[in-house]
């Protein structure tokens, strides 16, 4: 088994990388072998193990941030803005046993307990191409102190964005074009989530393309002090002057509040979202051990193989689609 920092196939892209900005032989030669590499991690989401998974995600860090990359803790920290006013800790990336593409155990009112129970103002749920309606769930949120964004995350040309806070339209998303219409018609957030990370469902070149359309740029949770690949969208957000904001990309609990934003606004959804834009927002994250990326990562590995063996059943009723009524969703999940 090849440990993170251990040589790795990922090594000679790292050099290749670094050494090839003059050098189109070289581009060429760094993007062919991160190609090579991101196919296995496609690869091992769906049929590896714990085992497989970590040295996958090793060689991966090694590929594209060279090995011992670490990461600066406590970027952040100031919980008041600069007039007094308490700055809300906001939450914008969770999904829900209402997923309809990937197997969730929590519900939504276990998500809302759990935020309030860590102190968060604001949560979005944000399933995947199926927008939640907040509205059943506001009074249980608004007891809470929890104000809910509402939020999708969106599938357009087959890449991954966070579409926030749209009174409606975001069903009709399918293309750039169609995100270009929207934002034109609508206010709204829209943020690159995980932008380079190593998926086929990443941003990657489409953030470039369609930087107009941007209104941020997400620091996803899933990170360790050696391998963050974080880095690359911050350094891209900083040179275009995108405001950064922190997201857990919660699929089990134990994610929700080791990164989250810092937002100077108003309690609603609306102040929020236009801080934001505005950039009245700083990132809390903290890297996580690798003992809680081998638990994490085998659960959703687990979680995604229960999904496709069930996928062909009959269609009824089950635990992932659950009434989005509180009084009749079950908060009894592991």
């Amino acid at each position: 088994m090849t440990m993170p920092g251990a040589p790795g196939p990922g090594l000679s892209f790292a050099r290749a990388y670094r050494g090839s900005s003059s050098n189109p032989a070289g581009i060429h030669a760094a993007r062919v072998r991160h190609s090579k590499v991101a196919k296995r991690w496609d690869n091992v989401k769906v049929d590896g193990h714990a085992a497989e998974v970590l040295t996958a995600v090793g060689e991966l860090g090694q590929a594209w941030h060279g090995p011992a990359q670490v990461f600066t803790t406590s970027r952040i920290h100031r919980q008041t803005c600069d007039h007094g006013r308490r700055m809300l800790k906001v939450e914008l990336h969770a999904h829900t046993a209402d997923d309809p593409v990937d197997r969730i155990p929590h519900s939504t009112r276990d998500l809302i307990d759990r935020a309030a129970a860590l102190g968060f103002d604001a949560l979005a749920v944000t399933l995947h191409n199926q927008q939640l309606d907040p509205q059943p769930w506001q009074p249980y949120a608004a007891e809470r102190n929890i104000v809910l964004i509402p939020g999708v995350e969106r599938t357009i040309e087959g890449k991954h964005v966070l579409l926030l806070n749209f009174e409606r339209g975001t069903d009709d998303v399918r293309t750039f074009d169609d995100l270009a219409s929207l934002k034109r018609r609508s206010p709204g957030l829209i943020v690159a989530p995980h932008p380079y990370y190593p998926a086929s469902t990443s941003l990657w070149g489409d953030l470039d393309r369609h930087v107009q359309l941007f209104d941020a740029v997400e620091r996803n949770a899933m990170f360790t002090r050696s391998v963050d690949f974080n880095l690359r969208a911050e350094r891209w957000a900083r040179a275009r002057g995108k405001p950064i904001v922190g997201n857990g990309d919660i699929h089990r609990l134990r994610q929700l509040g080791t990164t989250y934003s810092l937002v100077d606004a108003d309690r609603n959804p609306e102040a929020i979202c236009q801080a934001i834009a505005a950039g009245r927002v700083q990132v809390v994250s903290e890297p996580l051990e690798w003992t809680t990326v081998a638990a994490v990562l085998s659960s959703l590995i687990v979680g995604g193989r229960h999904r496709g063996r069930r996928a062909g059943a009959a269609s009824r009723p089950s635990v992932e689609t659950l009434s989005t009524d509180p009084a009749a969703t079950a908060s009894n999940y592991p």
